[in-house]
């Protein structure tokens, strides 16, 4: 997207008019495995703002929103925050911490 005005933009991103997939492929500029693909093309941009769940790994669950215009990923143990990531790295970033530390 190729807006003028940032606040704009900022506000489709979160918006219902796109679904929270294309948010996700709009920030990381990569397809996710299919079953999040999945869990994202059904959820409006709107649940963003909220956190969408998309993922569990061992004992973490892990969550996609969008904070302050910012990607996040969230791995939790259910109740309390594990680990937080933002920015256009959050995804690989997040797969690497799990891959590291919660598989050993």
């Amino acid at each position: 997207l190729a807006l003028q005005d940032s606040a704009v933009l900022n506000e489709l991103l979160v918006s219902d008019f796109l679904n929270a997939y294309q948010v996700f492929y709009y920030y990381f500029r990569f397809e996710p495995p299919e079953l999040i693909q999945d869990i994202l093309m059904l959820e409006p941009a709107t649940s963003l703002r909220y956190g969408i769940h998309i993922d569990d790994c061992e004992l973490a669950e892990i969550y996609f929103g969008v904070v302050n215009s910012e990607p996040v990923i969230l791995i939790t143990d259910g109740d309390t925050e594990i680990k937080r990531f933002t920015g256009v790295n959050a995804y690989t970033d997040s797969e690497k911490f799990i891959k590291e530390n919660l598989f050993q």
